[in-house]
C-alpha cells in the first residue's frame, strides 16, 4: 500500500482499484507513475485519480520505474526496457537476457539496467544499450546512484 502523508493525524491510500499489483511508484515532472505485474503502467498528475491499463508495457512484471534525462523508464523481466516521454505512452526496447528480477538508476549521465543474475546494460540515451555479464554478481536486488 502506498501512503501520502497529508498530515500528522490524516493519511490517504493513493493506489486503490488497481486490478494488478503496484511494484513501483514514483513522480517525476508533475506525473506520478505507478508500475506492477502484467505491464501495468498507471499514471495520474494528482495521486489519487489514476488511468492506465495492463499489458501498457509487455505482459511481465516491472519491477521499478525511473525518471531521468527527460525520460521515464521502466523494465520488465525479460530484458525489454520501455521508455516514455510523457508517462503514458511507452515504446519497447528488447535488449537483454538478463532473467528474473531487473532493477535500472540513472546517474554519471548513464543509465545502467542490472537482472540478477549478473547480466547489467549500461545507454547514455536510454534506448541504445551495451551489456555486459558477469557471473560472479548473482542475487542483485537494486542499483542506486551515489555521488562520491
Amino acid at each position: 500500500m502506498i501512503l501520502l502523508i497529508l498530515s500528522i493525524t490524516r493519511c490517504t491510500n493513493l493506489l486503490t482499484g488497481f486490478s494488478e499489483e503496484r511494484t513501483n511508484v514514483m513522480k517525476a515532472e508533475g506525473m506520478f507513475v505507478a508500475v506492477g505485474n502484467n505491464g501495468m503502467v498507471y499514471y495520474s498528475k494528482d495521486g489519487v485519480n489514476w488511468s492506465g491499463n495492463i499489458n501498457a508495457a509487455g505482459n511481465n512484471i516491472l519491477n521499478t520505474v525511473i525518471y531521468a534525462n527527460g525520460k521515464f523508464l521502466t523494465v520488465n523481466a525479460d530484458g525489454d526496457i520501455y521508455v516514455s516521454t510523457d508517462g503514458i505512452k511507452w515504446s519497447a526496447s528488447p535488449v537483454f537476457n538478463a532473467g528474473g528480477k531487473i532493477y535500472i538508476a540513472y546517474g554519471g549521465g548513464k543509465f545502467v539496467a542490472v537482472g540478477d543474475t549478473g547480466t547489467s546494460c549500461v545507454s547514455t540515451d536510454g534506448i541504445n544499450w551495451k551489456e555486459y555479464s558477469d557471473t560472479t554478481l548473482t542475487n542483485i536486488s537494486g542499483i542506486t546512484y551515489g555521488n562520491n
